[in-house]
Formats: structure tokens, C-alpha cells, sequence
């Protein structure tokens, strides 16, 4: 799997949680995924930038990509999917 669907499937995955929370960031993060996927160029250069220049990603989900790209957990992952 390449770090760009890994990346994207983990944005999945934060806006899937927040919808259960009914929190309001997870319609904008259904998006995101989607533009993690088609973003052009270097990936790993891209996240390195700061994903949060894209549209639709914000600072927390741009910091979920630097998890996954360090193999490291995700601090917004393990809020959004704790009781």
C-alpha cells in the first residue's frame, strides 16, 4: 500500500469517527481524503510542506499524515475513536 492511500484510508477512518461523534469537521474531512488522493507531485515533499496548504485540510489532519508517515499513533485518531 502507498503512503498516499495509507494517508488517504487514515483521513477516512478521522471522518468516520468524528461523523459518529457528530462532530462538525467530519463532513470536511470526508472530502479531504479525496484531495489527498488526487494531489500531484511528491508525496512525502508534500506532507513534509504541510498538507494543510491543500483545500480541505486542516491543521489536524495534516499532522495525521505526519504520523502515518513516521509510523507513529495518531493523537486525533486516538481522541476521536476513544468512549
Amino acid at each position: 500500500m502507498t503512503t498516499r492511500r495509507k494517508v488517504s484510508q487514515e483521513v477516512g477512518r478521522a471522518a468516520f469517527a468524528a461523523e459518529l461523534k457528530d462532530d462538525p469537521r467530519a463532513k470536511a474531512w470526508t472530502g479531504a481524503g479525496w484531495t489527498i488522493s488526487q494531489a500531484e507531485g511528491d508525496f512525502a515533499a508534500l506532507v513534509e510542506a504541510g498538507l494543510d496548504s491543500l483545500p480541505g485540510i486542516d491543521k489536524d489532519l495534516a499532522d495525521l499524515a505526519l504520523s502515518v508517515m513516521s509510523g507513529e499513533p495518531s493523537s486525533l485518531l486516538l481522541e476521536l475513536e476513544s468512549d
